[in-house]
C-alpha cells in the first residue's frame, strides 16, 4: 500500500518506517534458527523502539493494510 499524497509527511514517514520494520522481520525469521524475539530485540535497537510489543503491533497494522489492498 502507497500512502495517499494527502497524507501527512509524519504519516508517510511512519508508513516507510513500519513497512520497513515489517519487511526486515519477515526476511530475518526465514532462517528457521532465527528466534523471534531476539530478532524483535534487534528491530527494537535499531529503531529505537522500547517494546517487543510494538513490534508485534506493527507487524499486524501493516498486514491488514496490505491485505485490505490485496
Amino acid at each position: 500500500m502507497t500512502q495517499s499524497k494527502f497524507a501527512s509527511k509524519r504519516a508517510q514517514a511512519k508508513w516507510k518506517r513500519d513497512l520497513a520494520i515489517y519487511n526486515e522481520f519477515n526476511e530475518l525469521t526465514k532462517d528457521p534458527t532465527a528466534l523471534k524475539g531476539e530478532v524483535s530485540r534487534h528491530l527494537m535497537a535499531k529503531y529505537g523502539l522500547f517494546s517487543a510489543t510494538t513490534i508485534w503491533s506493527i507487524r499486524r497494522n501493516v498486514e491488514k493494510r496490505l491485505m485490505e489492498d490485496a
